[in-house]
């Protein structure tokens, strides 16, 4: 950006467009974005409105399921690790725990594996 091989509006928008597909929360973004001298407002019309579905993309690709709820202290270290990843890629609480429940959801949803596959 500063070398003028872009403009700025175009690395903000690529930026975005790199986060997104590496599963990166907003919070981590802006500091992305910092550490290259782009201003917030150039980001925000690349960005979602509810960083939720990106989460549970995350969730989705680095967890793939959680144990059943026959094995509730299993399952409560799993949740645990699921809320610091997905801090750790930047992401809220609210949206963390929002994406916790919908991938929980998805996962009592899915048909059962008859060979104990996931």
């Amino acid at each position: 950006v500063a070398q003028g091989y872009q403009s700025d509006a175009r690395c903000a928008e690529m930026l975005v467009r790199h986060a997104l597909s590496q599963g990166d929360g907003p919070r981590k973004l802006a500091f992305k974005a910092r550490t290259l001298g782009l201003s917030a407002d150039l980001l925000r019309p690349h960005c979602p409105e509810d960083w939720t579905e990106v989460a549970l993309k995350a969730l989705t690709r680095h967890f793939h399921t959680l144990p059943p709820r026959s094995r509730p202290q299993e399952r409560m270290q799993v949740r645990e690790r699921c809320l610091r990843y997905l801090a750790g890629r930047g992401f809220g609480s609210g949206t963390a725990l929002t994406a916790l429940r919908r991938f929980e959801t998805l996962q009592e949803q899915a048909p059962e594996d008859p060979d104990g596959n996931s």
